[in-house]
């Protein structure tokens, strides 16, 4: 600890490099910095945050995440996943064909299957029209808040967190 910054290393327990990370967090900022053998990130919270806050937030992996400003680490997109997610949330009671059927004279699977011919065009699992694509599917998605899929975490990104889960726990343990 120096004032507000808190330095923790978090390393093999035989004191090995491999998949050493560094966190920097400063409490007064709630930043968190990570680097070490498992890439990088700037993480922001905006407000005053102690470390075991920070710690505690990981366990939301999504949450997170959100807070990440830079990072190594971008996961990747899978199209499986894509279809699964827009299969799941237009299978929910509320949507039904003839609503799908009334704003794009299509059927709930019809959509699904236009959607992902419109899925990750340019490698960021959007949703996108062609320039001269006349088809109001993407708008539909967007319009419903839905403008990518398939997002898939990165390893590295999960050891960020379970580093900091581990830490928090080992700090709980050893106060208790």
């Amino acid at each position: 600890r120096f004032e507000n910054i808190v330095f923790i290393d978090w390393h093999n327990a035989n004191g090995s490099s491999n998949c050493r990370v560094n966190y920097m967090i400063n409490e007064k900022t709630g930043e968190l910095h990570i680097s070490g053998d498992l890439g990088s990130a700037v993480f922001y919270w905006y407000g005053k945050n102690t470390w075991q806050n920070i710690a505690s937030y990981s366990k939301n992996l999504g949450y997170f995440l959100s807070k990440a400003e830079a990072n190594s680490e971008e996961g990747y997109y899978d199209e499986t996943k894509a279809r699964k997610e827009l299969e799941e949330y237009f299978s929910e009671e509320n949507w039904d064909n003839r609503d799908i059927e009334e704003e794009l004279g299509c059927t709930r699977s019809e959509l699904i299957d236009r959607a992902m011919e419109r899925w990750n065009q340019y490698g960021t699992g959007e949703f996108s029209n062609e320039v001269f694509d006349e088809d109001r599917t993407v708008e539909f998605l967007h319009d419903n808040d839905i403008y990518s899929a398939g997002h898939t975490v990165s390893a590295r990104e999960r050891l960020w967190a379970v580093g900091l889960q581990m830490i928090l726990e080992k700090y709980n343990n050893a106060n208790n």
